[in-house]
């Protein structure tokens, strides 16, 4: 007995032959009916996943622009301001695609996906972590409390 395997697309392999009015057997016992009803139900759990991820991804990419947005501003004002958030998240976004397009090159994978979101937040936060690397870590404390506002909060 001979234990070749033959590739797929090897001209010697052949698909099994069904006999007439054979049913299709699905993996799991069920009807071919019942696997259409599941593939559309995983359809959709997929595209409302994507849908959610979407909703996290997005607002964290924003809010992942912030601190270096904050770190690059330098005295500018008005639309100015604007314009450096927008400049920090266009530029995230295009080394998001760029590594992406990269993953797809050698995966062959398509170009667009909601991982680009979360990816950009990663290079942002990379970003701000690299442009304030050496400087001394900001420490928030709360504003001093005069000494005359707690003399005349104590004699009442």
């Amino acid at each position: 007995m001979s234990t070749t395997t033959h590739l797929p697309g090897d001209p010697r392999r052949q698909p099994p032959v069904e006999p007439p009015g054979h049913v299709v057997e699905t993996g799991w016992g069920g009807t071919p009916e019942a696997a259409q009803a599941y593939a559309e139900q995983r359809k959709a759990r997929i595209r409302r996943g994507r849908l959610v991820g979407l909703a996290v991804a997005v607002p964290v990419w924003a809010l992942s622009l912030v601190p270096i947005a904050r770190e690059s501003m330098d005295g500018r004002e008005g639309m100015k301001l604007v314009l450096v958030y927008l400049v920090v998240g266009a530029l995230s976004l295009a080394v998001a695609v760029a590594i992406r397009a990269v993953y797809v090159v050698l995966m062959k994978r398509k170009l667009w996906s909601p991982w680009l979101f979360p990816l950009a937040a990663l290079v942002a936060i990379v970003g701000y972590t690299v442009q304030s690397a050496g400087e001394e870590p900001v420490v928030l404390t709360a504003a001093p409390i005069e000494a005359s506002n707690v003399d005349t909060a104590r004699s009442t």
